[in-house]
């Protein structure tokens, strides 16, 4: 199974929406882990997304 193709669009509402964050003061440490692993995903998805846009990589049409 391949990998499914990020946008430049998602890759950019990803950078801009889910940047990393240091704990913020009130903030509860389940909700720092919970937006850590949103993060953590976003990152995932923005590499995946550079890597199409790096290698150009066409979509099958069949």
């Amino acid at each position: 199974m391949r990998d499914p193709r990020i946008s430049p669009d998602l890759v950019d509402w990803l950078k801009k929406n889910f940047p990393p964050l240091c704990i913020h003061e009130g903030q509860t440490e389940v909700s720092a882990h919970r937006y850590a692993g949103k993060v953590e995903l976003a990152q995932r998805l923005i590499k995946m997304g550079q890597r199409d846009e790096a290698y150009d990589i066409s979509i099958d049409t069949e």
